[in-house]
């Protein structure tokens, strides 16, 4: 506030009062906090640090109406690298951390964006392909899904597995382009064309959005605006989702090609030819790619490109997907295998095949020619439960998320079924048969299909509604003691 007259009348005098008032009661809004990262999931840690308060004094930090740390400030009134943890129960929208200083409750507040994105493929590296903070769909609330809205491509064929990031979803077209649309809205942002179809699944990464094309280009786009960054030419077709870690974009083309680029600036760092090479996503996980092809199953070093090990395993089919130490590869229609990613040996997992994978808690969900099968894979191998319903192929890896295993059949209808007991808790028709995996993130479900629709499912009552603290109003927990 601003005292603008000087004549010193009533006015004026009321406002040196307000002023002298605001400065002992903390209030002259000198107070500052600042967060790293101001973005994250459920259970992200925030690194807080505050300034303009009393000196060597204590601060409550709070993470919207819960009193979470208690620090002390330095001489200056300050203090930095305090840790705090998004509840894992914080929906996605904006929170707010607050703090206070006990001593004359002068205050600082800042924003903390919590969102459940979906950025590639695979969710992780591995390919789990599950979404572990999603926190407002289970296996009760998803019954009441609705359609939210549907994007309609000109009968395009979408066959590009969408990814979501910063509240914006990306997909490709057959019609050459890829999309950015409102992930909560649908309204198309921006448009970007290449040369050919795009029926690679793009990931987002450090701003960037990175896809492939038919007409042999990886891509590198502003995530933001669409402009362009950079473009690889491979010099064969595209047609698979890049994999992106560690600054690295790891693809596979159609001449058998795994090639790893420089994120930033799209360089070749190495490239690793593996005769008949699986067109799915590889697997980065433990320093290591994991990929398939006509001879066996290789680890190529993530960072040199050289050979770790590979393993004769014969007829092999579909993507990979690694967590905990395994890597979980389909040999034919016949048996599925983990394979250690240290050694490469291999066990048994199961007699079915798969061109998919997705790993929920001790669960291996597997996409089949008749529905989907969940099993146990790290103790006796035993069918938890076999979902084929409709007898249709789910030919697209399946999602999983909080309970929840969300599939898409070859009659383009998309379930929602219990990860647990494997029976259908919801289910939509599409018009036309899907050939991709659906995508779970902030409390929405996006399914693309061959009828040139992008479809966004949520629930009736919308993205939670979350109120801004009065400062004033919250309790400080008195039991905290004084952080480090």
């Amino acid at each position: 506030m601003r005292c603008k007259s000087n004549i010193f009348s009533l006015g004026t005098r009321l406002c040196a009062i307000f002023l002298a008032s605001s400065v002992l009661s903390g209030w002259a809004f000198t107070q500052a906090v600042t967060l790293a990262p101001k973005v994250g999931p459920p259970t992200a840690h925030i690194s807080v640090g505050g300034s303009g308060f009393p000196a060597n004094s204590a601060v409550d930090v709070y993470f919207d109406l819960t009193d979470l740390a208690l620090v002390a400030t330095d001489s200056t009134g300050s203090f930095s690298k305090l840790s705090i943890q998004a509840p894992k129960s914080a929906l996605p929208g904006t929170h707010w951390v607050t703090a206070i200083a006990r001593s004359n409750q002068a205050a600082a507040q800042t924003a903390f964006k919590v969102r459940t994105d979906w950025s590639q493929f695979g969710f992780t590296p591995g390919n789990t392909r599950q979404n572990p903070y999603e926190n407002v769909l289970d296996v009760n609330s998803v019954t009441g899904l609705d359609l939210s809205w549907s994007y309609f491509n000109d009968y395009f064929p979408i066959l590009s597995t969408p990814a979501v990031s910063g509240g914006t979803l990306y997909f490709g077209s057959y019609d050459s382009n890829l999309y950015a649309l409102n992930a909560t809205t649908g309204k198309k942002l921006w448009s970007s064309a290449t040369g050919s179809l795009v029926t690679s699944s793009p990931a987002v990464s450090q701003g960037n959005v990175y896809f492939g094309s038919y007409d042999g280009n990886v891509y590198a786009l502003n995530a933001k605006t669409g402009a362009f960054v950079w473009a690889y030419a491979t010099g064969a077709v595209v047609e698979t989702s890049p994999t992106v870690s560690n600054g690295t974009v790891y693809i596979v083309t159609s001449d058998s090609t795994l090639t790893a680029l420089n994120a930033a600036t799209g360089a070749l760092l190495w490239s690793y030819f593996v005769d008949g090479i699986t067109l799915a996503p590889p697997s980065v996980a433990n320093g290591a790619v994991y990929v398939v092809g006509l001879e066996g199953t290789y680890s190529i070093n993530a960072t040199t490109g050289t050979l770790n090990w590979f393993v004769n395993t014969l007829e092999m089919q579909g993507g990979t997907a690694v967590a905990q130490g395994v890597l979980y590869v389909a040999m034919g229609n016949v048996t599925t295998l983990g394979l250690s990613t240290v050694t490469g040996n291999a066990r048994d997992i199961g007699n079915f095949g798969s061109n998919s994978f997705a790993l929920g808690g001790s669960a291996l969900y597997v996409g089949t020619s008749t529905g989907v099968y969940a099993t146990n894979p790290s103790g006796d191998f035993s069918t938890l439960w076999n979902f084929a319903d409709y007898q249709q192929p789910v030919v697209a890896a399946p999602a999983v998320a909080n309970g929840v295993v969300y599939a898409n059949d070859y009659a383009g209808i998309v379930h929602a079924i219990h990860a647990s007991y494997g029976y259908e808790l919801w289910s939509f028709q599409t018009g036309n048969l899907i050939s991709t995996s659906p995508v779970v993130a902030n409390g929405m479900l996006y399914v693309a299909s061959r009828d040139g629709n992008l479809y966004a499912f949520g629930l009736p009552s919308g993205p939670a509604k979350i109120q801004r603290p009065d400062p004033g109003a919250l309790v400080p927990d008195m039991s905290l003691q004084t952080s480090k």
